[in-house]
Protein backbone atom coordinates (compact mmCIF):
# COMPACT_ATOMS: atom_id res chain seq x y z
CA UNK A 1 0.00 0.00 0.00
CA UNK A 2 2.85 2.65 1.25
CA UNK A 3 4.24 2.17 -2.71
CA UNK A 4 1.40 2.45 -4.58
CA UNK A 5 0.65 5.49 -2.03
CA UNK A 6 4.04 7.23 -3.15
CA UNK A 7 3.67 5.87 -6.85
CA UNK A 8 0.60 7.82 -6.87
CA UNK A 9 1.50 10.84 -5.32
CA UNK A 10 4.44 10.95 -7.69
CA UNK A 11 2.29 10.41 -10.32
CA UNK A 12 0.15 13.71 -9.10
CA UNK A 13 3.44 15.65 -8.80
CA UNK A 14 4.07 15.31 -12.30
CA UNK A 15 0.56 15.66 -13.39
CA UNK A 16 0.67 19.49 -11.90
CA UNK A 17 4.33 20.27 -13.23
CA UNK A 18 3.29 18.76 -17.23
CA UNK A 19 0.34 20.77 -16.95
CA UNK A 20 1.11 24.14 -16.00
CA UNK A 21 3.90 23.84 -18.55
CA UNK A 22 1.60 22.82 -21.04
CA UNK A 23 -0.47 25.80 -20.52
CA UNK A 24 2.85 28.30 -20.88
CA UNK A 25 3.80 26.27 -23.84
CA UNK A 26 0.32 27.36 -25.42
CA UNK A 27 0.53 31.03 -24.58
CA UNK A 28 4.06 31.42 -25.65
CA UNK A 29 5.01 34.88 -25.52
CA UNK A 30 1.69 36.51 -24.29
CA UNK A 31 2.41 34.36 -20.92
CA UNK A 32 -0.59 33.83 -18.09
CA UNK A 33 -1.67 35.36 -14.70
CA UNK A 34 -1.57 32.98 -12.02
CA UNK A 35 -5.25 33.04 -11.72
CA UNK A 36 -5.64 31.25 -15.06
CA UNK A 37 -2.78 28.79 -14.63
CA UNK A 38 -3.78 27.85 -10.59
CA UNK A 39 -7.48 28.18 -11.19
CA UNK A 40 -9.73 27.84 -7.34
CA UNK A 41 -10.14 23.96 -7.98
CA UNK A 42 -6.41 23.83 -8.57
CA UNK A 43 -5.09 26.18 -6.05
CA UNK A 44 -4.30 23.52 -3.14
CA UNK A 45 -0.62 23.88 -1.14
CA UNK A 46 0.62 20.50 -3.33
CA UNK A 47 -0.17 22.89 -6.76
CA UNK A 48 1.47 26.47 -5.30
CA UNK A 49 4.22 24.35 -4.26
CA UNK A 50 5.03 22.86 -7.61
CA UNK A 51 4.67 25.95 -9.60
CA UNK A 52 6.96 28.13 -7.16
CA UNK A 53 9.79 24.70 -8.09
CA UNK A 54 9.27 25.77 -11.23
CA UNK A 55 9.85 29.00 -10.31
CA UNK A 56 13.49 28.39 -8.87
CA UNK A 57 14.02 25.79 -11.15
CA UNK A 58 13.94 29.17 -13.91
CA UNK A 59 11.55 27.19 -16.32
CA UNK A 60 9.03 29.28 -15.60
CA UNK A 61 9.83 33.62 -15.25
CA UNK A 62 7.51 36.02 -13.76
CA UNK A 63 7.53 39.71 -14.86
CA UNK A 64 4.65 42.12 -14.42
CA UNK A 65 2.02 39.72 -12.71
CA UNK A 66 2.39 37.16 -15.56
CA UNK A 67 4.12 34.07 -16.24
CA UNK A 68 6.18 32.67 -19.04
CA UNK A 69 8.43 29.57 -20.34
CA UNK A 70 12.06 30.60 -19.91
CA UNK A 71 11.89 30.44 -23.61
CA UNK A 72 9.41 32.83 -24.05
CA UNK A 73 10.08 35.10 -21.81
CA UNK A 74 10.36 38.82 -22.65
CA UNK A 75 13.92 40.27 -22.23
CA UNK A 76 15.15 43.91 -23.04
CA UNK A 77 16.66 42.64 -26.39
CA UNK A 78 13.64 40.84 -28.09
CA UNK A 79 11.36 43.95 -27.35
CA UNK A 80 13.82 46.39 -28.69
CA UNK A 81 14.03 44.38 -31.74
CA UNK A 82 9.98 44.45 -31.35
CA UNK A 83 10.19 48.33 -31.31
CA UNK A 84 12.09 48.93 -33.88
CA UNK A 85 9.76 46.23 -36.23
CA UNK A 86 6.84 48.29 -35.32
CA UNK A 87 8.53 51.71 -35.86
CA UNK A 88 9.18 50.50 -39.35
CA UNK A 89 5.60 49.59 -40.17
CA UNK A 90 4.92 53.02 -38.56
CA UNK A 91 7.51 55.11 -40.47
CA UNK A 92 7.26 54.06 -44.61
CA UNK A 93 11.54 54.65 -46.15
CA UNK A 94 9.71 55.97 -49.19
CA UNK A 95 8.37 58.75 -47.17
CA UNK A 96 10.11 62.32 -46.46
CA UNK A 97 10.83 63.51 -42.47
CA UNK A 98 8.89 66.52 -43.12
CA UNK A 99 6.11 63.98 -43.47
CA UNK A 100 6.45 62.26 -39.99
CA UNK A 101 4.62 62.85 -37.12
CA UNK A 102 6.04 61.15 -33.86
CA UNK A 103 4.43 58.56 -31.92
CA UNK A 104 3.96 58.94 -27.94
CA UNK A 105 5.34 56.42 -25.72
CA UNK A 106 1.99 55.62 -24.95
CA UNK A 107 1.01 54.50 -28.48
CA UNK A 108 4.03 53.27 -29.10
CA UNK A 109 3.49 50.73 -25.93
CA UNK A 110 -0.37 49.52 -27.18
CA UNK A 111 1.16 49.14 -30.47
CA UNK A 112 3.84 46.71 -29.38
CA UNK A 113 1.80 43.50 -27.84
CA UNK A 114 2.39 41.56 -25.05
CA UNK A 115 5.87 44.04 -23.77
CA UNK A 116 6.03 44.39 -19.54
CA UNK A 117 5.97 48.35 -18.50
CA UNK A 118 9.22 47.58 -17.06
CA UNK A 119 11.21 45.94 -19.90
CA UNK A 120 9.50 48.44 -22.60
CA UNK A 121 10.59 51.61 -20.85
CA UNK A 122 14.48 49.79 -20.68
CA UNK A 123 14.04 49.16 -24.03
CA UNK A 124 13.66 52.20 -25.49
CA UNK A 125 16.39 53.65 -23.31
CA UNK A 126 18.74 51.33 -25.04
CA UNK A 127 17.63 52.30 -28.19
CA UNK A 128 18.53 55.75 -27.45
CA UNK A 129 21.75 55.31 -26.44
CA UNK A 130 22.31 53.55 -29.29
CA UNK A 131 21.06 56.09 -31.46
CA UNK A 132 18.51 54.78 -33.00
CA UNK A 133 15.52 56.39 -31.51
CA UNK A 134 15.11 60.27 -30.99
CA UNK A 135 13.41 60.92 -27.96
CA UNK A 136 11.24 64.12 -27.88
CA UNK A 137 9.26 65.61 -25.10
CA UNK A 138 6.38 68.13 -25.40
CA UNK A 139 5.08 69.27 -21.82
CA UNK A 140 4.74 66.23 -20.16
CA UNK A 141 4.20 63.75 -23.03
CA UNK A 142 7.28 61.90 -24.37
CA UNK A 143 7.59 61.11 -28.46
CA UNK A 144 9.65 59.20 -30.20
CA UNK A 145 10.94 59.35 -33.99
CA UNK A 146 13.05 56.51 -35.41
CA UNK A 147 16.66 57.85 -36.24
CA UNK A 148 16.97 55.80 -39.39
CA UNK A 149 14.76 57.86 -41.40
CA UNK A 150 17.35 61.01 -41.17
CA UNK A 151 20.04 59.23 -41.56
CA UNK A 152 18.48 57.72 -45.34
CA UNK A 153 17.85 61.31 -46.40
CA UNK A 154 21.20 62.13 -45.04
CA UNK A 155 22.92 60.21 -46.87
CA UNK A 156 21.27 57.66 -49.94
CA UNK A 157 22.90 54.76 -50.88
CA UNK A 158 23.99 54.20 -47.67
CA UNK A 159 23.10 51.56 -45.30
CA UNK A 160 22.84 52.97 -41.71
CA UNK A 161 24.69 51.81 -38.84
CA UNK A 162 23.63 49.53 -36.21
CA UNK A 163 26.62 48.56 -34.10
CA UNK A 164 24.56 45.75 -32.19
CA UNK A 165 24.84 44.19 -35.53
CA UNK A 166 28.01 44.54 -36.02
CA UNK A 167 29.15 43.19 -32.61
CA UNK A 168 26.94 40.18 -33.05
CA UNK A 169 28.65 39.95 -36.15
CA UNK A 170 32.27 40.34 -34.73
CA UNK A 171 31.45 38.06 -31.73
CA UNK A 172 29.93 35.42 -34.10
CA UNK A 173 33.25 35.41 -36.20
CA UNK A 174 35.39 34.72 -32.95
CA UNK A 175 33.34 31.70 -31.96
CA UNK A 176 34.03 30.10 -35.42
CA UNK A 177 37.60 30.73 -35.07
CA UNK A 178 37.82 29.88 -31.41
CA UNK A 179 40.54 27.56 -31.69
CA UNK A 180 42.80 29.75 -33.27
CA UNK A 181 42.82 32.04 -30.60
CA UNK A 182 42.74 35.07 -32.42
CA UNK A 183 40.79 38.36 -31.05
CA UNK A 184 41.16 40.22 -34.35
CA UNK A 185 38.68 39.31 -37.94
CA UNK A 186 39.06 40.35 -41.12
CA UNK A 187 37.43 43.23 -42.40
CA UNK A 188 35.80 41.28 -45.52
CA UNK A 189 34.47 38.57 -42.93
CA UNK A 190 33.02 41.31 -40.31
CA UNK A 191 31.25 43.06 -43.81
CA UNK A 192 30.06 39.61 -45.02
CA UNK A 193 28.83 38.52 -41.65
CA UNK A 194 26.87 42.28 -40.64
CA UNK A 195 25.59 43.03 -43.90
CA UNK A 196 26.48 46.68 -44.11
CA UNK A 197 27.96 48.37 -46.57
CA UNK A 198 31.81 48.39 -46.87
CA UNK A 199 32.17 52.63 -46.94
CA UNK A 200 29.59 52.49 -43.93
CA UNK A 201 31.62 49.83 -41.90
CA UNK A 202 34.86 51.61 -42.56
CA UNK A 203 34.13 54.95 -41.42
CA UNK A 204 32.40 53.58 -38.69
CA UNK A 205 35.49 51.86 -37.74
CA UNK A 206 37.72 54.36 -38.12
CA UNK A 207 35.35 56.51 -35.84
CA UNK A 208 35.75 53.52 -33.16
CA UNK A 209 39.54 53.02 -33.35
CA UNK A 210 39.96 57.46 -32.65
CA UNK A 211 37.91 56.57 -30.01
CA UNK A 212 39.78 53.54 -28.41
CA UNK A 213 36.93 50.58 -29.44
CA UNK A 214 38.67 49.46 -32.52
CA UNK A 215 42.00 48.18 -32.99
CA UNK A 216 43.05 48.03 -36.22
CA UNK A 217 45.59 44.96 -37.64
CA UNK A 218 47.48 45.20 -41.27
CA UNK A 219 47.47 41.36 -41.06
CA UNK A 220 49.93 39.38 -43.73
CA UNK A 221 48.79 40.20 -47.19
CA UNK A 222 50.88 37.63 -49.16
CA UNK A 223 48.33 35.24 -47.16
CA UNK A 224 45.17 37.80 -48.06
CA UNK A 225 42.29 36.22 -50.29
CA UNK A 226 41.19 38.41 -52.73
CA UNK A 227 38.15 39.37 -51.24
CA UNK A 228 40.03 40.15 -47.98
CA UNK A 229 42.35 42.29 -50.24
CA UNK A 230 38.85 44.08 -52.03
CA UNK A 231 37.58 45.13 -48.37
CA UNK A 232 41.06 47.01 -47.33
CA UNK A 233 40.79 49.93 -45.12
CA UNK A 234 43.38 52.46 -45.94
CA UNK A 235 44.13 55.15 -43.36
CA UNK A 236 47.09 57.70 -42.59
CA UNK A 237 49.13 55.70 -45.10
CA UNK A 238 48.62 51.93 -44.14
CA UNK A 239 46.45 49.29 -45.14
CA UNK A 240 44.81 46.85 -42.62
CA UNK A 241 42.59 43.81 -43.51
CA UNK A 242 41.81 42.94 -39.88
CA UNK A 243 40.43 44.19 -36.51
CA UNK A 244 39.63 44.02 -33.19
CA UNK A 245 36.25 45.12 -31.31
CA UNK A 246 36.15 46.25 -27.51
CA UNK A 247 32.54 47.04 -26.84
CA UNK A 248 31.94 50.41 -25.23
CA UNK A 249 29.99 49.06 -22.35
CA UNK A 250 32.54 46.33 -21.41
Amino acid sequence: MGKTSKEKKKKASFDIRERLLKLLEKAKEKGLPKSRLLPKNHSSEESNKHFNQLIQENKVIKLSERYYLFDYAPSVEKIAGKIEKTLESLFPAEEKPIEYKPISATQLYKKCLNCPKTLFQEALDCLIIDSLLIPLRIGKTRYYLPMALFCKEVKKGTSVINPKKIYKAYEDLLKENKFNNISHVAIASLQKKSGVDLKSLHEWLLEQSRKGLAHLFEGDWALASDIEKQAVMQYEGNKFLRVKLEQPYN
